[in-house]
């Protein structure tokens, strides 16, 4: 059965705001890597690293996902 453009469009931009949702966060979690390494602290600033690695990956592969849905 095909899907309605309705239907996809609602999808679509539900996924657009988990997008954005996922950038902002990996974001502000960049701002806290920046600001470990500028108060010295090497395991906030690691920890938030890695968190926003993750979410880049995570991002990615949801945008990958969507562009061969």
């Amino acid at each position: 059965m095909k899907t309605s453009i309705r239907a996809e469009r609602r999808r679509s931009g539900g996924l657009l705001v988990y997008l954005i949702l996922l950038v902002s966060l990996q974001t502000f979690l960049l701002v806290v890597a920046l600001e470990g390494i500028a108060a010295h602290e090497p395991d906030l600033a690691r920890n938030a690293a890695i968190l926003s690695v993750v979410l880049f990956a995570s991002a990615a592969g949801l945008r990958w996902f969507v562009r061969h849905d």
